[in-house]
């Protein structure tokens, strides 16, 4: 293999390793991994307000609930968030990201966050 073949290759490898590890176990800043514990529904994490996400790093479902205090997204007017679990929102940037009937829109809190997140989320 030359040279260059090498480069390209430990590059590719580096790239997807940090790709993978950059995406939080839980998807949101307002949500932390319950420790031990995973899942096939919610209800085998024993707690309200927790959902079953799939991780991306481990490979199997885990438990995943609010952090203590978290400020969670919320629509304006009463209207509907779009949401794929309990607390797990849909962040948006645009409304084409968002499915039929819901439009991504400036949420009435300041909700917890990733670095470069937006504040705006799918709501119907």
């Amino acid at each position: 293999m030359c040279s260059m073949a090498k480069t390209m290759l430990v590059f590719s490898v580096v790239v997807v390793l940090v790709t993978v590890n950059a995406v939080p176990e839980c998807y949101y800043a307002w949500s932390e991994r319950m420790p031990g514990k995973t899942c096939a529904t919610a209800s085998d994490c024993g707690d309200a307000t927790a959902d079953c996400l799939y991780s991306i790093n481990d490979g199997k479902h885990i438990c995943c609930k609010p952090k203590a205090g978290a400020v969670l997204p919320k629509c304006p007017n009463n209207r509907q968030i779009l949401s794929v679990g309990k607390n797990t929102g849909v962040v948006c940037t645009s409304s084409d990201q968002c499915p039929d009937s819901y439009e991504c829109v400036e949420s009435t809190t300041n909700f917890d966050k990733l670095a470069g997140q937006g504040n705006k989320i799918c709501c119907h």
